[in-house]
């Protein structure tokens, strides 16, 4: 869904979709790296429905979603092996980043001095509520005295590709910060 990373934090780890992955496991990957530094919340009130053909919210007519997904047990062992290897040494550059740092006295005098970039990949149609959250939040960014961009990949129903096209993008930009946000919710 929508999440926001850190330029500092991208290049510490080096990369956004596991590495050997090329469409699962992504989200598995974060979540074992936000759970390691004590940086992952769940948030039951909040409920975002997921468009996916495989809950059937999505009609898969052109097989999109079953020819992404045929690598799943690939992007499965990739994972497993990312969890031996890459996983506990992202855990410890991560770690000396972010230590001794006093994150809630700093929290609004770092964002204005960051520069933020959005990016959302968007397969098909983005939802109503992604225009007007995007909206929002670019008001209340400039608002807030912080700079910001935006970046799209349109048409890519492969995630992971997309997603690593934008951090392509971010890495060649000047922006400190990336915000992935997709393009079928509101936040």
């Amino acid at each position: 869904g929508a999440v926001v990373f850190g330029g500092d934090l991208l290049r510490a780890i080096g990369w956004w979709a596991p590495p050997g992955s090329r469409h699962s496991c992504g989200d598995d990957a974060w979540e074992m790296l936000g759970r390691a530094l004590g940086n992952w919340a769940f948030v039951p009130q909040v409920m975002v429905e997921h468009l996916h053909a495989w809950n059937g919210k999505v009609d898969d007519k052109d097989g999109t979603y079953a020819k992404e997904y045929s690598t799943l047990d690939a992007d499965l062992q990739a994972f497993r092996n990312l969890c031996i290897r890459e996983i506990p040494e992202a855990i410890a550059r991560v770690s000396k980043l972010i230590s001794g740092s006093d994150v809630a006295k700093q929290r609004m005098t770092r964002a204005r001095s960051r520069r933020v970039m959005i990016c959302t990949p968007i397969a098909r149609h983005p939802c109503y509520q992604y225009a007007l959250a995007l909206s929002d939040t670019v008001l209340l960014l400039e608002r807030n005295g912080v700079a910001h961009a935006r970046q799209f990949v349109i048409g890519s129903s492969n995630l992971p590709r997309a997603r690593n096209e934008l951090v392509a993008r971010f890495l060649a930009s000047n922006c400190t910060d990336l915000m992935f946000i997709d393009d079928d919710m509101g936040w």
